[in-house]
């Protein structure tokens, strides 16, 4: 356990998108993007996939918009056995809430990244919709 705990205080190459576990739970998995520059931008890319539960796809798609940005860029992997629901918030929820494991990789990316009160951007593919991919509300304007 020692080592799993020392691998994670390990510096996190930037440039590549990498696949992470929340802490030591294993019912939560993420892939992150840190972009050089991103230490000092106090705001996070967060990309929700869709049914198809494609979170790595959606990483390598918004990594360019967060290199530009200087975001670091999450993406989470809410499976099926863990987070079946995971699209909506109710109280008849069975498996555990995605919202509050959100909460947790949020958490651990702004300790990774000393990010204090980040805000959160968040964007997806949707597909079906009167909203056609890509939707991005991203905007570098202030104000």
């Amino acid at each position: 356990m020692n080592n799993f705990l020392n691998l994670q205080q390990q510096p996190i190459p930037k440039q590549f998108i990498n696949h992470r576990q929340v802490g030591c739970d294993n019912r939560m998995d993420y892939y992150l993007y840190l972009p050089p520059g991103c230490k000092s931008n106090p705001d996070f890319l967060v990309c929700i996939h869709g049914i198809s539960r494609n979170a790595q796809q959606q990483a390598e798609y918004y990594r360019h918009i967060a290199k530009r940005l200087h975001m670091p860029l999450i993406a989470p992997l809410f499976d099926r056995l863990h987070f079946s629901g995971y699209q909506r918030l109710s109280s008849r929820q069975t498996n555990h809430r995605a919202d509050l494991m959100l909460h947790k990789v949020i958490n651990e990316v702004a300790r990774l990244t000393d990010a204090h009160s980040p805000s959160l951007h968040l964007v997806g593919v949707l597909r079906r919709s009167a909203i056609r991919p890509p939707f991005c509300p991203v905007s570098t304007h202030n104000g």
